[in-house]
């Protein structure tokens, strides 16, 4: 049962989701005031939205680093891998919504539910901007496709293991569509100073998970002394696939060995 002390804090996700709400809402206020008319509001939400996704994904990656100093303050690293799952879900969540707000004015113009919107004429696309699009697309595509996967349970961990990997670049794609289209008046707001500093934060995380350097400080070498499961008709297991398979081929050698049930996907 969680103390008081523990009851009374808020949860990580619904703590980060009020942080970057409540900063991007401000400053935006501050900026903009209240949006005047219809066409304003689709904008606003889509940076909010962003704002939102970025947090989480930041995150997200920075819990799949298994940063040590944060298995004290989570409660051990189950919790981490637990917190971890519910902030990919809410990336995909954010991610869809971010963009069908996007989508959501061409929507509203094919029901003729507001006055059309007059658009300035004149100037010149710039390519990076529609390459940043193209980018976040790409990636929001990818990343959708993988949190289904992950909820259908759909592909075998063998081979999660190395498609959940995909979510590094990905955050990278999302992190430079970010910083491109992200106005610059906002950079210089406290929201801006978050983003910043969760973009290069998470950009790190990114890197040094594609460079395969996740728990290579904290590997120990270890055997299986003894196992004592005589009163057990089951063994559940969560956790590495490696220790998995020496739990179960020491069980095997016992002379009434328990039901072992190697739960590893229960990670995602």
């Amino acid at each position: 049962m969680a103390s008081n002390s523990e009851s009374a804090i808020m949860k990580p996700l619904p703590l980060l989701l009020f942080i970057s709400t409540l900063l991007y809402s401000l400053c935006s206020y501050f900026q903009n005031d209240i949006p005047a008319s219809y066409w304003d509001w689709p904008h606003e939400l889509v940076l909010l939205s962003g704002v939102q996704l970025m947090t989480i994904m930041s995150s997200a990656i920075l819990l799949a680093t298994r940063p040590a100093w944060l298995e004290k303050p989570l409660h051990g690293l189950d919790k981490m891998y637990g917190l971890h799952k519910q902030l990919g879900i809410a990336a995909g969540i954010l991610l869809a919504t971010h963009w069908l707000i996007k989508l959501s004015p061409k929507l509203v113009m094919a029901m003729e539910w507001a006055a059309p919107r007059i658009k300035r004429s004149g100037g010149v696309k710039d390519p990076l901007i529609s390459f940043a699009k193209d980018v976040g697309e790409w990636a929001a595509w990818a990343v959708l496709a993988m949190v289904i996967l992950a909820l259908l349970r759909a592909v075998p961990y063998r081979f999660w293991r190395k498609v959940h990997q995909l979510f590094a670049p990905l955050f990278l794609m999302g992190a430079f569509h970010g910083v491109i289209l992200m106005p610059r008046s906002i950079w210089l707001t406290p929201v801006g100073a978050l983003m910043a500093a969760l973009l290069m934060s998470g950009s790190i995380c990114a890197i040094y998970s594609l460079l395969g350097k996740i728990g290579k400080s904290r590997q120990v070498n270890g055997y299986i002394s003894q196992i004592r499961a005589e009163t057990l008709d089951d063994i559940w297991y969560c956790g590495p696939q490696s220790l998995g398979k020496a739990i179960s081929q020491h069980i095997a050698k016992m002379s009434q060995p328990p039901r072992f049930h190697h739960e590893a996907f229960a990670m995602r």
